[in-house]
């Protein structure tokens, strides 16, 4: 549900068809044939705007329903605001993911995801009723805050209630489902196209939908119990667990289970091993720890790469201009990712967490300059390189630059993904998804200025996909020194992180 929530305005925000008239027709804008992607002005159509700017006309549209760009009067010196619309989208993301570590950590996990995905809703039916700008740029900040925070708690619910060996295989089972939500999208938007009411209807719809097996299934984490020695509650949930085990997953909550009971008896004997709920002195110290002191080179490094991966994935994501029909190309950078989903667990647990997410970021910039210097074949430093006019044009043909767009995606995606694997693992339990938070808050800054890097290449088409590959190269560095966890438990408190960064020295 996130993905197409955070990429709506790809089917929505397109440059409408529409004329100037005053006394008679000024100019005429007109798309071109190939599925209204882009607006292609005559040679009256600056004149169209400037006359339109003056007040010596009034826009009329084809089809003022089909999109927000028509609907609010986004055109010409305002054709960008769509743009802040989508970094907006990326500030509610930052939002929530600054607030998420604190509500879950504080109120449960079980709690925390119900009542953001319950905001997230209600957000959704307020996109698809507003009738002024405003309310439509607050709906999605609204939508994305309450999105965020459902989503990083989920995130951090799975790796606490999963025994070790199976942490990896169920966490990307996750962002397989992820995937394929995102990937629906595009052929549901292209059913609603004629109206983006409709579109956003359809979220509406498949978000309150999500609220009924969360209500119904959705149990809380047990470490976060057993964080905040709520025992009865604890042995009640592991006793619902038991009692609902089958073979072959009675055998991995079973594992689990006596993780879990071990973890209790050891915070029975020694009472100072765990925090106490009532006080956060500690948890606010660990938090303190994490982004200053030696703590600064795990928390440091990792932060930088879930900026750049969150910049790389949508940036690759957004700038589906150029590729041919929309539709085809959203699906297909959608579900490219899905082999990944089902590989990455073998190989995280074959290769670890850091080799592959190093291979991911590694193979995102490889992919990424193939993306700029097949959209700089034309430019004459590039175009002086001697090469046949067959490898020349090929080089420079749209499904080229397709592929390499959608191979860039697929390696970004899946580096994403195992950081949503990795990063949990490096907090204590305490401040798990205060710590998955204040990642994924950093890495918002690469989703805000996403839109922009994108618009940018309307003038500058190389220049994107040069930031994309000089951003993964830097990430590579960055992660080359910090801890594996695989195989490893879950650190429960801050001595616990000390000695994981230990083994990295």
């Amino acid at each position: 549900i996130s993905g197409p929530q955070l990429l709506i305005l790809v089917f929505i925000a397109d440059q409408p068809n529409w004329r100037c008239e005053a006394n008679q027709i000024i100019a005429y804008g007109s798309q071109t044939p190939n599925n209204n992607d882009v607006l292609t002005l005559s040679n009256g159509g600056d004149d169209r705007c400037q006359r339109l700017e003056r007040g010596e006309c009034t826009a009329v549209f084809n089809d003022a329903s089909s999109n927000i760009n028509a609907e609010f009067g986004w055109i010409c010196s305002r054709a960008g605001r769509s743009s802040y619309v989508q970094s907006l989208f990326f500030v509610g993301m930052l939002l929530g993911s600054g607030v998420a570590g604190h509500i879950s950590d504080k109120y449960g996990r079980r709690r925390a995801i119900v009542s953001s995905m319950l905001l997230a809703t209600v957000g959704c039916w307020w996109t698809v009723v507003s009738t002024y700008a405003w309310e439509f740029a607050a709906s999605r900040l609204i939508v994305a805050a309450g999105s965020m925070v459902g989503y990083l708690t989920m995130v951090v619910l799975i790796s606490e209630s999963v025994a070790v060996p199976y942490r990896s295989f169920v966490g990307n089972i996750f962002m397989f489902f992820n995937t394929i939500g995102s990937s629906l999208f595009a052929p549901a938007a292209y059913v609603f196209r004629d109206s983006w009411r409709q579109v956003s209807a359809y979220l509406f719809v498949t978000m309150l939908l999500s609220l009924v097996p969360l209500w119904l299934h959705a149990t809380e984490s047990p470490r976060w119990l057993l964080a905040r020695r709520r025992r009865a509650e604890l042995e009640d949930l592991l006793n619902s667990w038991s009692a609902h085990a089958s073979t072959p997953d009675k055998v991995v909550r079973d594992e689990a289970v006596q993780s879990l009971l071990k973890d209790m008896a050891v915070a029975d004997s020694a009472d100072s091993h765990l925090p106490d709920s009532k006080s956060s002195s500690e948890q606010d110290i660990s938090i303190v720890a994490l982004l200053t002191g030696r703590f600064r080179r795990v928390a440091a490094p990792l932060i930088f790469t879930w900026i750049v991966m969150c910049l790389v994935s949508y940036g690759i994501w957004l700038k589906i201009e150029g590729l041919g029909n929309k539709y085809i190309s959203f699906f297909i950078i959608s579900t490219v990712p899905l082999p990944g989903n089902f590989v990455a667990p073998q190989l995280l647990e074959y290769m670890g967490r850091k080799p592959l997410l190093i291979l991911c970021v590694f193979l995102a910039c490889v992919f990424s300059c193939c993306c700029m210097l097949s959209v700089s074949a034309t430019l004459p430093l590039v175009a002086a390189i001697p090469v046949s006019p067959a490898i020349a044009s090929a080089a420079s043909s749209t499904n080229w630059l397709l592929i390499w767009s959608a191979l860039a995606r697929f390696a970004a995606s899946n580096g994403y993904c195992i950081l949503y694997t990795y990063s949990p693992e490096l907090f204590p339990t305490m401040i798990r998804t205060q710590g998955l938070g204040i990642c994924s808050m950093f890495s918002r800054i690469g989703g805000i200025v996403s839109p922009f890097v994108v618009f940018w290449g309307h003038s500058n088409p190389p220049a994107p996909y040069a930031i994309f590959t000089a951003a993964c190269l830097l990430a590579c560095v960055a992660m080359w020194r910090m801890p594996e966890t695989k195989g490893k438990p879950l650190p429960e408190t801050v001595q616990d992180l000390n000695q994981l960064i230990a083994t990295a020295s």
